[in-house]
């Protein structure tokens, strides 16, 4: 099972969220991260979202339907408590009877990784601007 951070697939950074919530049609997802996903599916694994947004911010944000099909289940604020509690993943353990050692968490971010730290879980962190970006 792979839990992953919201911002792990979405190409920028968080100073810029403000700024592309009005142009969110124009926030390219990183290449291969479609491909990725669906390989990760085919190879049976179950892919969940933990976030600090509000779920109505899924509904509304273009950027993200083409990767929302990927994902089992996306759990947000107000359902749990908002990282860096690891409220969220310990119940999503809990609900899918899944030990500690069966879960990846992919993040990006030093609240993610308190996240996975407080959950003790393994964490995969993300550079995203180098993946998105490779000139830099």
């Amino acid at each position: 099972m792979l839990l992953v951070a919201f911002a792990v697939w979405i190409a920028f950074p968080h100073a810029l969220y403000d700024a592309l919530c009005f142009q969110a049609d124009k926030v390219p997802v990183c290449p291969g991260i479609l491909a990725l996903l669906s390989a990760l599916r085919q190879d049976g694994a179950h892919l969940a979202i933990y976030s600090a947004r509000c779920s109505c911010e899924f509904e509304r944000d273009p950027a993200l339907k083409p990767l929302l099909p990927y994902f089992d289940e996306i759990i947000c604020v107000g359902s749990q408590p908002s990282k860096p509690d690891p409220g969220g993943v310990l119940d999503y353990l809990r609900r899918h009877r899944l030990a500690k050692d069966e879960v990846l968490y992919a993040g990006d971010s030093h609240i993610d990784s308190l996240t996975a730290q407080r959950a003790g879980i393994d964490l995969a962190m993300c550079e995203w601007k180098r993946l998105c970006n490779p000139q830099r």
